[in-house]
């Protein structure tokens, strides 16, 4: 069976908001994370804005309590749009560690799920996506990494 990766687009201003807002929280010596809300079908999924849950963290977690998961449903339900990518930061390098693989906020088929290293310090809009870690979720229940080609391919900065 052939890999899912259905094509990301996102605009330049919303890539620029959500590296403010986790190098914020990185600035403090904490993972950040923003949520791409948008349409998505089978072979696409448009972002439409970067939400950031209400969540608590720490140098190598974050945990987006019940009132954050609420909230998040409640701005769903609002605008009709679904979580199509989680995004979040690490101390160090970027990769998927067992706790993303077992407690990331999306896990439907086809949900990216996008890790900047270095709590976002040294990304910019420009570099985002070869900075960045980059998975996505498969049929068989899998997160797949990228490669720099398929970003190529299958990421896109508006």
């Amino acid at each position: 069976m052939a890999p899912m990766i259905p094509r990301l687009t996102v605009s330049y201003p919303t890539v620029c908001h959500t590296i403010d807002r986790i190098r914020q929280r990185g600035e403090s010596g904490a993972e950040g994370v923003m949520l791409w809300l948008g349409r998505r079908s089978e072979c696409d999924a448009g972002v439409s804005e970067a939400y950031e849950p209400l969540y608590r963290s720490k140098a190598d977690q974050f945990i987006v309590p019940p009132a954050g998961m609420s909230a998040l449903m409640d701005r769903i339900c609002a605008t009709g749009h679904a979580v199509v990518a989680q995004v979040h930061s690490h101390p160090q390098r970027a990769f998927h560690s067992e706790a993303d693989e077992t407690w990331a906020l999306v896990k439907h088929v086809g949900a990216y799920s996008i890790v900047l290293p270095w709590f976002g310090m040294h990304t910019t809009a420009e570099d985002f996506w070869q900075q960045a870690a980059v998975f996505v979720m498969q049929a068989n229940g899998r997160w797949m990494e990228l490669s720099n080609a398929d970003k190529d391919r299958s990421c896109l900065v508006l």
